[in-house]
């Protein structure tokens, strides 16, 4: 997995203490190699040219300088007395005729110019410090400054920086815990709960809400989503509660229905069976009343016929197709005068006796 896709997938502390421990070490080196770069400047422009300087005016002495151009050994001697002097990186020694009497050098053996005419030319592609003094008798030393640092210098370097970066560390341990306390354990919280709620299907939880920060306000908006889903989880058992109790009610209605079914089914075999037990006896009844000898009239409360034998055909001349469902005094008109006495008989359900009808008929 690339390094860049491993940061990635890192939680947000750890990408917060990685971006942090980097901006400390970028800071950290950067301070150092300013600070190193400042004291290299430092010694080049101001330090190592005052101490050249001052061993220039130590050496320009009346009384050190008449030996020193007097023979090459004199001269080799007072560059030996120049030995110690750490910001001297080179020395040379000419004598009045420009001639090199003795030269000095610290490490490196540095080509230094043979004649004084060439000190000049040399000095222009010499990016050290170089200093010339004019000794009496005409002669010259040439000084060149070291562009090392002291050992001093290093180790201080390295003690500060050590200081520092214990520093740095304390620090980043401080703002870890400080991110850990604000930032990491408010999100695993959230989290821990978000998956509480999956794993228990229980949306009556909620988020403390912390501080008023995003996490806070994300929080916020986690507890008014669980508030959202739960009043909705809620209308949702209502409504599969009511779902239900009209799922149970619409059974019992089936199961009524059915009953109520087959009740109606054995009621209307048992009616069928009535209704042909009845047509056979009205069947018979009116081959009994068809046969009589005697005219038979039934009539309604309205007076009109529900039943005519042949015999009342007979009489009146009107046909049972005819007479049923007619008014008495059309299908059998003799007995239109005697509508008041038909009246009273069928209102007060009594039995009323004439003795003797009489009508013409066919002349």
């Amino acid at each position: 997995m690339p390094l860049r896709q491993r940061l990635e997938n890192l939680p947000v502390g750890q990408k917060l203490l990685a971006a942090l421990l980097v901006l400390l070490t970028t800071v950290l080196l950067v301070a150092n190699l300013t600070f190193i770069s400042a004291a290299y400047w430092i010694s080049q422009e101001s330090m190592a040219p005052q101490a050249l300087q001052t061993i220039g005016r130590l050496l320009a002495n009346p009384s050190l300088a008449q030996r020193a151009v007097g023979s090459p050994q004199e001269a080799e001697a007072l560059l030996e007395e120049l030995n110690g002097y750490s910001p001297l990186r080179a020395a040379a020694i000419y004598d009045a005729q420009g001639e090199r009497l003795a030269q000095l050098q610290h490490g490196d053996r540095l080509k230094m110019p043979a004649r004084f005419d060439s000190i000049e030319s040399w000095r222009s592609t010499e990016f050290r410090s170089t200093q010339l003094v004019p000794l009496p008798n005409a002669g010259h030393l040439l000084l060149v400054a070291s562009s090392e640092l002291p050992v001093a210098f290093y180790t201080g370097t390295l003690t500060a920086s050590l200081g520092i970066l214990v520093f740095s560390v304390l620090l980043w341990l401080v703002i870890a815990r400080q991110i850990k306390r604000l930032i990491t354990q408010p999100i695993y919280r959230l989290e821990e709960l978000s998956r509480q709620v999956t794993r228990e299907e229980n949306y009556a939880l909620r988020a403390g809400r912390g501080n008023h920060d995003e996490i806070g306000s994300l929080a916020e908006a986690f507890n008014t989503m669980l508030s959202r889903i739960e009043a909705r989880e809620q209308q949702l058992k209502r409504a599969r509660d009511e779902s239900q109790a009209a799922y149970d009610q619409a059974q019992g209605l089936a199961e009524e229905t059915r009953h109520t079914n087959r009740k109606l089914e054995l009621e209307v075999q048992v009616r069928s069976k009535i209704e042909k037990k009845l047509t056979g006896f009205q069947n018979y009844l009116n081959s009994i009343i068809d046969s009589m000898p005697s005219a038979l009239i039934a009539l309604d409360e309205q007076l009109y016929v529900t039943q005519w034998n042949q015999e009342a055909s007979a009489l009146s001349g009107t046909p049972l197709d005819e007479a049923l469902n007619q008014p008495i005094f059309l299908a059998f008109a003799p007995l239109k005068p005697f509508l008041p006495q038909l009246k009273t008989t069928v209102e007060q359900h009594t039995v009323a006796k004439i003795e003797r009808v009489t009508w013409v008929k066919d002349d």
